[in-house]
């Protein structure tokens, strides 16, 4: 039985019980049946025992690991524009979460709703469920970057530098922003 606040339940053993619509799920829009085992039963766990007037308490969230744990600052996540509104864009994730981009932090760039983009972490509130994003850019050095940068011909230096480079971000001994990667070049080219 649906009421405003949640659902009322029966127990295999037909003991009352109540599901408050707070319980259900970590995220604010989800589908009950995809709760439901084979046999069209909803799985529950009692967070709260009877008590005089008030019917045990059951949730299915607190089955589950909150989506919002893997939200922390700084870490990488792919989404999907969503929409807009003057000052943000929404992106969605596959656990059903939302985040928001600050159109200021974009420097001017617009971007397309239903894009898959990779985003960043600025900050996450799990008590308020916001996620702070940026669009996370990881550094595109070129050959031509790295000439330039050094004022080189093509040669095979360049492409050492390139594979040491790859594998400098790759094995965490720099990070993947264009500065740093530039400061790498520089330092390892002094040394060829």
């Amino acid at each position: 039985q649906e009421a405003k606040e949640g659902l009322h339940l029966l127990t295999n053993k037909n003991i009352p019980v109540f599901l408050p619509n707070t319980e259900i799920a970590w995220v604010k829009n989800y589908d009950l049946n995809e709760y439901m085992n084979r046999t069209g039963k909803l799985q529950v766990i009692v967070i709260e025992n009877a008590h005089g007037e008030k019917p045990t308490i059951v949730s299915i969230k607190q089955m589950y690991q909150d989506p919002m744990n893997i939200y922390t600052p700084n870490s990488i996540h792919k989404g999907n524009v969503s929409g807009e509104l003057a000052k943000v864009y929404f992106v969605n994730f596959v656990d059903g979460l939302t985040g928001i981009i600050l159109k200021e932090s974009l420097n001017g760039l617009k971007l397309k709703k239903g894009a898959e983009i990779r985003t960043k972490v600025i900050s996450s509130d799990k008590e308020n469920r916001r996620i702070i994003l940026e669009l996370y850019r990881e550094s595109e050095f070129t050959g031509n970057d790295i000439m330039e940068m050094l004022n080189l011909n093509p040669s095979r230096q360049v492409g050492m530098l390139k594979k040491m480079l790859n594998e400098a971000v790759v094995n965490g001994e720099i990070n993947s922003s264009y500065n740093a990667g530039a400061t790498y070049v520089k330092e390892k080219a002094k040394q060829l």
